[in-house]
């Protein structure tokens, strides 16, 4: 078990404070090796190049940013792109199936739970930032935390009326404004971490292995006030007096990682916070204040502004007893808690083709504005050489005057940066096909699938990593958080996206033990739909005609609905009954066809008897087109398969 930083006792204020600080001065070091490198790979993905003194061009071309995008979206639509997102599989307990099956239903309850939740935390767009920066920084970071909040809200409503010379009620119902406290959330909420506002132990592996790390949030001084009044709520742990006239005249003392990003392309860092030099004390109270959490397994302490401590106690997430926070790379590295950003990877290749690429416009820029040869002392003035329609140069002879050639765009040059593209799509797998674009003309189709199934197989596998440390992290701590701060019965929507059943449910039916995964885990669901449509349109074709009885062909057919994108397939069913009776119908009508009429079997070809014996002639024909646009060899034709029929035994 990993070992902690500090010893679990009670500190005084200024010892528990420059203890912490002392640590995350250790912790603070270590991260500087990468930021300058991480700012680097910032301002390659957004496109920012410095100005130049020399003339000539300076653009820079997006192919980094093609590559990124096209990872991003896919793996977005992967994890996230379709309700339900997560999907728990109960544990059995000693072995007994029966509590298995039983928690079958518990575990559709907890999961719709969490899905909620997710919806809740916008987490397209939390996931979305937080794959953005796991393609651009070191790693990626998100927090999995309970977020509880209360405000006055005020509603209109009935209410009974007082006459107001008497003061008793009339018997009447008038109607008036009323504002109480509410709830207005308290549930799991997950969130995107900046890179810059996270620190982890130097000596770890990983966060699991981390002895601690900290991380930086920014708060107002109302919001700071609020956090005080909940944190003396807790039991456990101890509670600093803070001096909140020193913090609202110093204010936060330093950067957001988003202000140190954005100086990084040249513009305005850090700026003045007006709120905290205001006179008013509402204004005032939306000052800024910076407070450093430190997490361990079963500790959180808090300082505020790098100043003083407010808090030290323990985790006050008991039932799963982690850091309350998921953090992934991109191409993790063996015993190092940082690991490869894919920007990493085409830096250097994206340095190369800026250069090749602004060489060709100068290059280009010379042949159009020739330089010229003018013979010392003759009567030319500069202002002559400028290119205009219709423009005159007078000269005394044809020898005072002469343009410099210059040799056209070498080829090489074009293929050069041709070999570049290839190299960048082949560093992260992502050939044309795979970003939505088209492929080469002279690649045939067979090419075209053979590099989508490679690429696919390298998704696979990024894909299996990214569940075990990110996804199923985050159902796990949601789940337990919810198993433990949940005390009330709630209503839990069942179901899909528009079909959907609302439930009470006890917050004892909540516990439970389960595996966790991703719901549409499958790569091919997300980033090759028409090979998974391919697939089940086969195998529904096949268990039709081997009359497979033990299939339930409803949800079969609501899948392949399903991969041409279509919500809510189930409104295309007809009922149980009438699918079990038009089933029994059909296969009745395969199997009790006249022995000497010709049958049109369920995969499209005639059966007839010749002769006495049996042939089975295929009624299929190749379809489609090659990349280049031409159209497949038809049975029959030159090139194609022949309509032979084959000899079958009766």
């Amino acid at each position: 078990m990993p070992r902690g930083h500090l010893e679990r006792r009670q500190y005084k204020k200024d010892e528990i404070t420059q203890e912490l600080l002392k640590v995350f001065q250790y912790y603070k070091s270590f991260r500087e090796e990468y930021e300058d490198k991480a700012l680097d790979w910032y301002e390659t993905f957004v496109g920012y190049i410095e100005e130049q003194d020399t003339p000539g061009a300076n653009i820079h071309v997006p192919k980094t940013y093609q590559i990124i995008d096209a990872i991003r979206a896919q793996l977005v639509s992967i994890f996230f792109g379709k309700r339900p997102y997560i999907e728990f599989r109960p544990m059995p307990e000693a072995g007994d199936a029966e509590s298995f099956i039983a928690n079958e239903d518990k575990a559709k309850v907890a999961a719709s739970i969490v899905d909620e939740q997710l919806e809740k935390s916008n987490i397209q767009r939390e996931f979305y930032d937080f794959i953005t920066s796991l393609l651009i920084f070191p790693a990626g970071i998100m927090s999995v935390g309970w977020r509880y909040e209360t405000d006055y809200i005020r509603r209109r409503t009935k209410v009974p009326e007082i006459d107001a010379q008497s003061g008793l009620y009339t018997g009447r119902y008038i109607w008036d404004y009323i504002e109480s406290e509410e709830v207005v959330y308290d549930d799991n909420e997950v969130r995107n971490v900046d890179f810059f506002d996270f620190w982890i132990d130097p000596e770890s592996k990983n966060l699991e292995d981390a002895r601690g790390c900290f991380h930086r949030e920014h708060v107002t001084l109302d919001e700071l006030e609020e956090k005080v009044h909940q944190l003396s709520k807790l039991s456990d742990g101890v509670l600093y007096e803070v001096d909140f006239d020193k913090l609202s005249h110093y204010g936060r003392q330093s950067e957001r990682g988003s202000e140190k990003r954005l100086s990084s392309v040249g513009r305005k860092g850090k700026r003045f916070d007006a709120y905290r030099q205001s006179s008013d004390e509402r204004l005032k109270g939306k000052s800024e204040i910076e407070l450093l959490h430190y997490w361990e397994n079963d500790r959180h302490s808090i300082i505020v502004n790098r100043q003083q401590a407010l808090y030290d106690g323990p985790n006050p997430y008991w039932r799963h007893k982690e850091k309350p926070f998921i953090m992934a790379s991109y191409d993790p590295l063996p015993s190092e808690p940082y690991g490869l950003s894919a920007v990493q990877i085409l830096e250097p290749l994206q340095e190369e083709i800026n250069t090749i690429h602004n060489q060709r416009i100068d290059n280009v820029s010379m042949i159009i504005n020739k330089m010229w040869l003018r013979r010392r002392g003759a009567d030319i003035k500069d202002d002559d050489l400028v290119s205009r329609p219709n423009g005159v140069v007078d000269v005394d002879s044809f020898e005072d005057l002469m343009p410099m050639e210059m040799g056209d765009v070498p080829e090489s040059a074009y293929a050069q940066e041709e070999v570049l593209l290839n190299h960048i799509q082949n560093a992260l797998g992502t050939p044309p096909v795979m970003r939505g674009a088209s492929a080469r003309g002279d690649q045939t189709a067979t090419e075209v699938s053979q590099q989508t199934e490679m690429a696919l197989g390298r998704y696979e596998a990024k894909m299996r990593l990214f569940d075990e440390i990110g996804i199923s992290r985050i159902a796990r701590q949601m789940d337990l958080n919810n198993q433990q701060f949940i005390t009330d019965k709630r209503m839990v929507r069942i179901g899909g996206e528009e079909q959907y059943k609302w439930r009470e449910v006890d917050p004892g039916y909540l516990i439970g033990e389960y595996s966790y995964s991703p719901a549409k885990s499958t790569v091919d669901d997300a980033t090759n739909p028409e090979v998974r449509r391919e697939q089940l349109t086969e195998m529904i074709s096949f268990l039709l005609q081997a009359e497979v009885p033990f299939i339930n062909y409803e949800q079969l057919v609501v899948e392949w609905l399903e991969s041409f994108n279509i919500e809510n397939p189930q409104k295309f069913l007809i009922d149980a009954e009438d699918m079990q009776a038009a089933r029994e119908q059909y296969f009745q009508q395969i199997s009790g066809a006249p022995e000497n009429q010709p049958q049109q079997n369920t995969a499209g070809s005639v059966q007839q008897n010749i002769g006495g014996n049996q042939y089975q002639r295929p009624n299929r024909r190749a379809g489609g087109y090659r990349t280049d646009g031409t159209p497949q060899p038809q049975p029959g034709q030159r090139g194609g398969a022949r309509n032979r029929p084959t000899r079958r035994p009766q």
